[in-house]
């Protein structure tokens, strides 16, 4: 890593901002909050509605909540799971008519279920599924089974490991694994399908976090032997030119979604990275 993104990662923070957009339109619109950031936004369509769900920082700590979107546009409603830990990543999916959702809470050492008992404003923490640091855990159904990605730093190098789940009976198996040189394999959404090729969005964090959306085509799912190849990168930047980073992808039937981040110089940014580096290894 070169002395200016070591320099560059010490002393740049920011917030980040979620953008949405219908689909076949050309621009985000980014959605303004009152107080706090959110980013990590997850579309959700239930019963004929159209959901947004995000991570919510105001505070020290991320929790989760949720936008209802009314005459086409995202209206927030309220802080749906909070822990004395922080949340993020709130990778919601429905499985046999019920609503999951697996937050990342690396902070916590694990990967957790929780369940909808009254979507969308009441939820249950089901289980732990995984202990570990495990960084943005996705869901993905394909072809009659469910599995889940997750990543985690592995000795100088990065992992993204496959399980197989079993929600009925809260389990899961590693089956798969890809290994990184460089930080480039981080979840950034949820997997979809374009001309019957699946496809995982990706975070760029090679030289900064979130610095750039890649998206893979995956293959080897069905056999057990994962794989992926490389389809395009996306910069903040050439999506929106008042932003530089960008990490996460999802869309639903009617609607595409990302976050951007704004960079600004913090003194005393070191100190904080520091600190929740302490805090994970605890």
């Amino acid at each position: 890593m070169r002395i200016t993104d070591l320099i560059s990662k010490a002393f740049i923070g920011g917030d980040w901002s979620v953008g949405y957009r219908e689909i076949g339109t050309n621009w985000y619109t980014i959605i303004p909050v009152k107080k706090g950031w959110i980013a990590d936004p997850f579309l959700f369509e239930y019963k004929g509605e159209h959901y947004l769900f995000v991570e919510y920082v105001n505070g020290k700590k991320g929790e989760i909540a949720y936008f209802k979107f009314i005459d086409h546009k995202p209206v927030f409603q309220k802080v749906i799971i909070s822990e004395s830990y922080h949340l993020s990543y709130p990778c919601i999916f429905m499985h046999e008519g019920d609503v999951y959702m697996i937050p990342e809470s690396a902070d916590h050492h694990s990967i957790d279920l929780y369940k909808a008992e009254v979507f969308p404003d009441k939820w249950t923490k089901v289980c732990q599924l995984e202990k570990g640091i495990y960084f943005d855990t996705t869901f993905v159904s394909h072809h009659g089974k469910e599995y889940l990605f997750s990543y985690r730093p592995k000795k100088g190098s990065f992992e993204l490991v496959l399980f197989s789940l079993d929600i009925v009976n809260h389990k899961i198996e590693q089956i798969g694994k890809i290994q990184y040189k460089e930080n480039i394999g981080r979840p950034a959404g949820m997997l979809y399908e374009e001309d019957q090729k699946l496809i995982r969005p990706a975070q760029d964090c090679s030289r900064k976090y979130g610095e750039n959306l890649l998206f893979y085509y995956v293959n080897g799912l069905d056999n057990g032997r994962l794989a992926e190849n490389y389809k395009c990168i996306v910069s903040a930047n050439e999506t929106d030119s008042r932003y530089q980073r960008i990490h996460t992808y999802n869309r639903d039937s009617a609607y595409e979604t990302v976050d951007f981040f704004k960079e600004k110089f913090h003194l005393f940014r070191p100190i904080k990275l520091t600190l929740k580096i302490i805090k994970q290894r605890l």
